[in-house]
C-alpha cells in the first residue's frame, strides 16, 4: 500500500520559477500589535469592571472597539511584501495590493511619512520606498519600516527578491 505520502508529488508551476520571499519589518508589526493588545486590554478591563456598570459607554462600543483592535492582531501576521514568480504583493494593515515584478524599477529608502509623523518626514525613522515604471510614480511601504539601517537591509532583500540594483529613494 502506497499511502498517502507517496501519492501526493508537489510539482513546480514553472521550472524557472522564482521562489517565493516575504519580508517583513519585525519591530514595527511588533509595536503596532502590542498597542493593539494594549487597547483591546483596557477595553475589556473596562467592559468588565463591575464599578462602572452604570458609567461605562453602551456595550455595542466596547464589541466595536474589540473587533478592530482584534482584527488588526489578527492581521500582523500577514503583514509585509511578498515577491512571487511575477507579481509583488503588498499586505498592509488594511488592504492588499499588487503589482508585475516588471513594473517595479527601482528600490530604495526614504524618511518615514505616515501615521506616525503626519505631515512631515522622519530623518531618524525610515522606509522602504519603490518606483514603478511607465510613469505610475512611486510607492511608500511604510510597513518596512524602522531604523535606517534595518531599512536598507530590507531595501537590499527586497531588490534582491526582484533582481534590482539598490538606491538611495526619491525623497532620501
Amino acid at each position: 500500500m502506497g499511502g498517502l505520502r507517496e501519492s501526493i508529488r508537489l510539482v513546480p508551476a514553472k521550472p524557472d520559477a522564482r521562489p517565493r520571499t516575504v519580508i517583513r519589518a519585525r519591530g514595527y508589526v511588533r509595536v503596532v500589535t502590542g498597542w493593539a493588545v494594549a487597547m483591546l486590554a483596557i477595553a475589556t478591563t473596562a467592559f468588565l469592571d463591575p464599578q462602572l456598570e452604570g458609567l461605562r459607554d453602551p456595550d455595542w462600543m466596547y464589541w466595536l472597539c474589540a473587533i478592530v483592535f482584534a482584527a488588526l492582531i489578527a492581521r500582523a501576521p500577514f503583514v509585509g511584501v511578498v515577491v512571487g514568480d511575477d507579481t509583488v504583493r503588498r499586505r498592509s494593515w488594511l488592504r492588499t495590493q499588487t503589482w508585475a515584478v516588471q513594473d517595479v524599477y527601482r528600490v530604495g529608502s526614504s524618511g518615514y511619512s505616515g501615521a506616525l509623523t503626519r505631515y512631515a518626514t522622519s530623518k531618524r525613522y525610515r522606509m522602504v520606498v519603490f518606483v514603478l515604471r511607465h510613469g505610475k510614480g512611486g510607492q511608500d511601504l511604510p510597513e518596512l519600516s524602522g531604523r535606517p539601517a534595518t531599512v536598507e537591509r530590507l531595501a537590499a532583500t527586497l531588490s534582491g527578491a526582484l533582481g534590482l540594483e539598490q538606491t538611495k529613494g526619491p525623497r532620501s
